[in-house]
């Protein structure tokens, strides 16, 4: 559904970002242990200042065990990740938040801080508008929703020069 909405334009705001005035990636999902968490880690990685938080996330609790095992297998280290709620992370300016489904850009805009948005998967190759969680799925899932956040995260790394870590 979300694929057949990008193809009409659906999701044409979320690609206006003005990549230039971008210092600080705000990676958000469901509960800040398996995409949002990967893909801060990820975006660190490709030196791009980052942070992440989860709509529901409860504060403190560790990555999914096997977000964990297949973020490793790709060289990503999850193992100090940390959740953060939506409460405990402070927007400023320069920051984009980066959203996983077109769900949750609903929910950021109910949030009193505002900020420029956009959904992860927009960025893929090809673009993937709703990045399933996958909480409960199969480590072959983990592995696509990785791929897809790569393939995001280093399109990103070339769109917004100001969000380099110094």
């Amino acid at each position: 559904m979300a694929r057949t909405l990008d193809s009409v334009g659906a999701f044409a705001p979320l690609r206006r970002v003005a990549w230039n005035d971008v210092e600080r990636l705000v990676f958000v999902c469901q509960g800040n242990i398996c995409r949002s968490a990967y893909a801060d880690a990820r975006a660190r990685l490709a030196g791009l200042r980052s942070v992440s938080f989860g709509l529901s996330a409860r504060d403190g609790d560790c990555a999914n065990s096997v977000a964990l095992a297949r973020a490793a297998a790709r060289g990503v280290d999850l193992s100090a990740h940390r959740a953060t709620s939506a409460s405990a992370a402070p927007m400023r300016a320069g920051d984009l938040r980066i959203a996983m489904e077109p769900a949750q850009i609903r929910r950021l805009a109910r949030l009193a801080t505002a900020a420029p948005t956009t959904l992860l998967g927009l960025w893929a190759t090809p673009p993937w508008p709703h990045l399933e969680d996958p909480y409960g799925l199969s480590p072959a899932y983990f592995d696509t929703c990785f791929d897809i956040i790569d393939s995001a995260v280093e399109r990103i790394a070339r769109l917004a020069p100001r969000a380099r870590a110094q």
